[in-house]
Formats: structure tokens, sequence, C-alpha cells
């Protein structure tokens, strides 16, 4: 495509670039020439396909966006629009240092928005101004959250592991916390609270002062009364979702 905008996509979800490169294809002027799951492919893609725009997820495993920016901004400089889904920290500095983002899940008149605001900076040369942006963003965003990967098993004769990403959901039963997974129940040396704190949001989301559930897991919602849901997981278990903690699973399930 002769004078094409040339697009790559970069998130460790295919549903999210399916749905990015979707909303593209109303748009001939763009071409998305690399669509990339893998940090380092993104890397060693954008440094040698030199798109003029990234959508860049920030939380991936291992290598986040800001560390995939960081690795070609010397060799080349695309625009960037930043993919996120709760890092209230990354939307702040965006807005300070003007540089494109949008909240996932992602909304089409906030996505055409997004490619209006590009295309005029792109139409009119002015992309050099971004730069300096996007290098203050780098030189001062803080270190990367870590969220729990895994979770430790009670038992008095040894010390067990579970992957958080195996859990189904966590419920408080008692004195005590239990994951739940596909091959069973445990109980873990982990609050509630805890867990709250410092699980991916990305990931788990507290519905009830009993339940954090991997949002993965979720089948089905199902509205109960009085704005609350029972929510189906895959297992077959349904919980209930508290009308005080809706607006969690709302961010993520738009129309909820």
């Amino acid at each position: 495509m002769k004078n094409a905008v040339k697009v790559i996509i970069v998130d460790d979800e295919p549903l999210a670039i399916d749905v990015i490169a979707e909303y593209l294809k109303g748009h001939t002027e763009f071409e998305t020439v690399g669509k990339y799951t893998k940090a380092k492919d993104a890397i060693r893609n954008i440094i040698q396909l030199k798109p003029d725009l990234v959508f860049l997820d920030i939380r991936m495993p291992g290598t986040d966006g800001f560390q995939v920016l960081e690795a070609v901004i010397g060799s080349h400089q695309p625009y960037v629009i930043f993919t996120t889904a709760f890092d209230q920290y990354a939307i702040k500095a965006f807005e300070v240092n003007a540089i494109g983002y949008l909240l996932k899940p992602i909304d089409k008149e906030k996505f055409e928005a997004a490619l209006a605001r590009f295309l005029a900076v792109f139409k009119t040369n002015q992309l050099e101004s971004l730069y300096a942006g996007m290098k203050n963003l780098l030189d001062n965003r803080p270190a990367p959250v870590e969220y729990l990967e895994r979770v430790i098993v009670k038992n008095s004769r040894s010390i067990q592991f579970i992957e958080v990403k195996d859990v189904i959901y966590f419920e408080a039963s008692g004195e005590y916390v239990k994951a739940v997974t596909r091959s069973g129940e445990k109980i873990i040396s982990y609050t509630m609270s805890k867990l709250d704190k410092e699980l991916s949001p990305d990931l788990f989301q507290r519905i009830h002062r009993s339940h954090i559930v991997n949002v993965k897991e979720i089948t089905e919602f199902l509205p109960h009364f009085n704005g609350e849901y029972v929510v189906n997981m895959t297992n077959g278990v349904q919980l209930k979702m508290s009308r005080n903690y809706k607006e969690n699973l709302s961010r993520i399930f738009k129309g909820l």
C-alpha cells in the first residue's frame, strides 16, 4: 500500500490485538505490518520494519511496554499509543507528556479519537515534539509493580506453591483462605486483604468480601436482584457478586 501509515500492534493477548486490527480495517490509510504477542519479537521488528505507529500494551510478561519502547527508541522513534487496563500512574504520565493511551477494554469511539489525534500530528510533521515527552516518561517512570505469581500452601510437613494463573478463585473460609483450582482446594498463607493488594488487577478482581476471582475463569453473569449478580465460573461453581464490588468488574466488562 503506497504511502500508507505503517502500524505494529503489540499485546500479549491475541484478542486485544484482534480488536485493534478490526478497528483499523475501516481506515485505508493505515497498513498493519506486524502483530506480536512477545516483547522480544516486537523489539526486533519495530527496529527492522520502522512503523510510523505502534499500539503497545504496558503490562506484558517479562518485558513490559516501557522496556520495549526503551529498547527501540535509540534505533527508531515511532509514535506510540499505549494500551492499559488499570495503570493510573501511566494515565497521569501520558496526559502530562501528551502521549497517546487507551484504556482496556478499548472503546471504538475513543480509539477513533486517538487515531485522529495521531493523524493530526503525523500529517503536520510534529512528531519530533512528542519524542522528548516519551524520553521524559521513560526517565521518570516508577519501578514496575511486582504482583504475586505464586502463593504458599499451608502444610505442616512441607512448603508448597500454587501458580496464581491456575487459581479459579480465592475464598475466605472462616479464619482461612482457600485457593480453588481444577485439581482441588488448598489452604494458603494469605489474608483476603493481602491478596486484594498483591494480585494483578488485570487478572483478579474481588466480587464479594469472601471471593476474589480470576477474570479469565468467568463464563457468565446472571442478574440476581438489588444490583447483584451471580457469577458462573469455569468449574461450574456459582458465586455471588455484591453490588459493592460491581465497579471492579465493570472496568473490565463494559456494560455490566
